[in-house]
């Protein structure tokens, strides 16, 4: 099972001669413009009006080694694709562009990870405020699954079965979900309408552990009403091959 830290975006302010970036971890010195524009595995980048080409060497990480081929983001121009080498054949799994209200921003693809037969291919795109999580079929070349980045997820030794859980933060609400593979539908999705909420009570955290043939999701309300600061949890129990589920 692979687990999340929580990152969260520099803040822009605008100058009256251009962006001053109000914090610095994203920041990086531009490399020189006669080089093959590759992103790997690296941070978010401030883009110029002309970009510079980068290369992987320029980010941490470089190209992700995986047992059945190379996975790495590449850029061109303003767009940054998702790529992955496999036995001479070239995948592009993802091609995003700049968001609308952020020109500046590229979108950044890292943490590339695969199945144990290496049908599918994991990987995260990093944007302005949040990231999103994306699982590729290598058979169907095609996306099957989309969703804001989990904090844990986790795939069954036969491939059938994705389960992923969310705490509340900007980009998702908390819920737990299963999917089935290779359709990319959810088979259960834990959430706010499993639980009855106390007034003044919001879903706060999901957390989620695999226990042979099930998972087990712990489900927690927090309290702002009269003892602000109270949780409440609820565990869940949900088979993986029928989806069913226990409550405990």
């Amino acid at each position: 099972m692979y687990h999340r830290i929580m990152r969260f975006p520099c803040i822009l302010t605008v100058a009256s001669i251009g962006l001053l970036a109000a914090c610095t971890p994203f920041m990086r010195p531009q490399p020189p413009n006669d080089v093959q524009p590759v992103v790997s595995g690296g941070r978010g980048e401030v883009v110029p009006s002309e970009p510079p080409a980068y290369s992987e060497e320029d980010f941490e990480g470089g190209r992700t080694t995986l047992e059945h081929g190379v996975a790495y983001g590449k850029l061109d121009g303003l767009e940054t694709a998702a790529i992955l080498e496999r036995d001479g054949e070239i995948f592009v799994m993802q091609t995003l562009a700049v968001e609308p209200n952020h020109a500046f921003w590229r979108y950044v693809f890292r943490d590339f990870r695969e199945s144990p037969s290496g049908r599918y291919v994991f990987f995260e795109a990093l944007g302005w405020e949040w990231a999103d999580f994306y699982v590729y079929d290598t058979d169907e070349r095609l996306i099957i699954v989309k969703m804001s980045d989990p904090q844990a997820w986790g795939i069954t030794e036969d491939e059938r079965r994705l389960f992923e859980c969310q705490s509340a933060g900007m980009s998702s609400n908390a819920h737990g979900s299963v999917y089935s593979l290779p359709e990319g539908t959810p088979l259960v999705t834990i959430d706010q309408d499993d639980i009855d909420l106390a007034q003044d009570s919001y879903l706060d955290t999901v957390e989620c552990t695999r226990n042979g043939n099930s998972v087990t999701f712990v489900v927690t309300e927090y309290s702002t009403g009269e003892h602000p600061g109270t949780t409440v949890s609820h565990t869940f129990v949900v088979d993986l091959e029928t989806g069913a589920v226990t409550k405990k």
